[in-house]
């Protein structure tokens, strides 16, 4: 028998996520319930050795905790629109997996693996 998990699962393993987040000095804002890609914004000021400034790092992260593996609920579609939503802000986008019973892995969009569909050559019928 399988069991289910509850509806708040998501949500518990995102607040998991930023709580991990704050410890490293990210300062995390929930995207839930604002429409688009990612479930979490993160930033924090990051000083610059060579000119003594400091810049703003942001990160767009959506959160997956998925039992089977990373891509099952996180398709081709949803990879390129967290993708281009951080491109657009200025932010870097990651996966944050991290199943039940199971360790956090950080996976940058560098390597997402490939759209399959876009692969498929399409042969015309005579």
């Amino acid at each position: 028998m399988r069991r289910t998990r509850s509806p708040g699962a998501g949500n518990a393993r995102e607040l998991k996520v930023m709580a991990v987040l704050a410890e490293e000095g990210w300062l995390c804002a929930s995207r839930r319930h604002i429409g688009g890609a990612g479930d979490i914004l993160a930033n924090r000021l990051r000083p610059s050795t060579s000119h003594g400034w400091s810049y703003l790092e942001s990160v767009l992260i959506e959160v997956k905790s998925t039992t089977r593996n990373p891509w099952n609920d996180f398709g081709p579609a949803d990879r390129q629109a967290l993708v281009e939503t951080a491109e657009k802000y200025g932010a870097v986008p990651w996966l944050y997996w991290w199943p039940p019973r199971g360790k956090l892995l950080r996976i940058p969009a560098e390597d997402f693996p490939p759209n399959r569909k876009a692969e498929v050559e399409v042969i015309p019928q005579p």
